[in-house]
This record gives C-alpha cells, structure tokens and sequence, in this order.
C-alpha cells in the first residue's frame, strides 16, 4: 500500500510514495519512495529484487543487484553483498555487450579480506591481502564467414580465492583466447592458453604458458585418379618460469 501512486503512461514507469510492504497485513518494509519499470518498457536502470545469502564461512548476508542500461546492446550489473556477521563485503560486477560480430561478456568480482575462521583444512597460508578478486569471462565473435574468434578467460587473484568464497575446489584455472580461419575443408587456427595452479603451492611456477599453438589443415582437390594430397601440422611452444 502506499499514499500516492501514478502511472507514467509515456515512460511506461510506475512511481509509489510512502509504500508500505505487507506480509499477511503485518508491515514488514516502508520505502519512500519507488519507481519501477511498466511490463511494455523491457530495460530499466535500477535495483534488482534483493535476496539473502548464507554460507558458513560468512553467516547471514544481503544481496541488492543494480541494472545500468548502458545502451540497447549493452549493460552493466553490480552486485553487492555483505554478510553482517563477518563484515564480509563482496562486489560482483557483470558487463555484457553484443557487437557488430558477436558477443561477450565480463564478470569481475572483487572482496574485502573478512575470513577469520579457518575450518577448512585445505586452505593454507590465506592470502592476507585486504583486497581479493577474480576475473571471469566468455566471448566469440565471426569477423566474417571463414575468419573467427573465441575467448574464455578465468584468473584468481591468490589460489584459495575460489575455496574461501564459493567452496569451489578446481585443481587449476585455464584461460584461452582462439583464432581460426575456415574455408571448406582448410583450417588454420592459432591458440593461446594459460594455466594457473591452485591445488599445489609448490607447482604454481611450474603452470604451462602456451603461445603460440598453431594448427593448420590442408587439402588439394581431386587429382588425376581422384586422390587428395592433405598436409596437417601443429607448433606449440610451452613456457614455465619454473620445471621441464
């Protein structure tokens, strides 16, 4: 309930004054003030419907996601949670954009260094920075019909990032970024891929750097007896800063 409401028939928006949310006629949350996107109007920036979260690591938290409509064919969505418990503060931020060749999107989350307890038997020597963060992201793009592109992207900050925050126990991290060209049965592509080790603290130099991997597929057309000659290679270079 609330003491005004209007429609703003023109920017398809509802807006209420002194709402007044109630759960079985019990009032359980008064907002001032609230606009809200019309089902005819599809994007909006604004808050997001807000959720809790619980895990033992953190206890009871809050999570209030908000909606930036950059443009038609992007936007932008942070979202913040704080666990009251902890003083845990964690900022997860995902960019989405859709090109002229394709799309990707980026997810950034970034968090403040709360952890005291120590439960987890697995996690050793906790990275004491105030600051933590993790980097995910995914895109693929066709520049035209024979020429493409991919990447998928995922990098921690310290190795127990993804054990302390989402009870997520991957023995490594693997970013790619992929060229290939492809016409008819003819392939040439170009890789890149790196490794970061999260199980072991003693193997982290030892992760594998490739640049390049380079892949290529050729074949004539038929010859005189309706042969084909084929021609496949490979050259991959392997880096570590540490071990063969």
């Amino acid at each position: 309930s609330s003491t005004t409401s209007s429609i703003d028939k023109e920017n398809n928006n509802l807006s209420s004054w002194n709402s007044i949310i109630k759960l079985y006629e019990i009032p359980v949350l008064y907002i001032p003030y609230l606009q809200m996107p019309l089902p005819a109007k599809k994007r909006q920036t604004g808050l997001l419907q807000p959720s809790y979260s619980k895990n033992s690591n953190f206890g009871l938290g809050i999570k209030v996601p908000y909606f930036i409509d950059v443009a038609k064919n992007k936007d932008l969505t942070i979202t913040p949670t704080y666990y009251f418990n902890s003083e845990q503060l964690i900022v997860n931020n995902s960019w989405r954009h859709y090109t002229k060749f394709g799309a990707y999107n980026l997810n950034t989350e970034i968090s403040n260094n709360k952890i005291k307890s120590n439960f987890d038997k697995t996690v050793i020597n906790r990275s004491k920075n105030y600051v933590r963060w993790i980097l995910d992201g995914r895109g693929n793009f066709d520049f035209n019909k024979d020429f493409g592109a991919d990447f998928s992207i995922q990098t921690v900050a310290d190795r127990n990032y993804l054990r302390d925050y989402h009870f997520n126990y991957l023995a490594y991290t693997a970013s790619k970024i992929n060229f290939d060209y492809i016409n008819n049965r003819n392939y040439f592509g170009v890789k890149t891929i790196r490794f970061q080790e999260l199980e072991n603290a003693s193997r982290e130099k030892n992760s594998a750097f490739i640049l390049p991997s380079i892949n290529s597929h050729f074949e004539t057309k038929p010859l005189f007896f309706k042969e084909k000659l084929i021609l496949d290679s490979n050259f991959t270079t392997i880096t570590r800063s540490e071990g063969l």
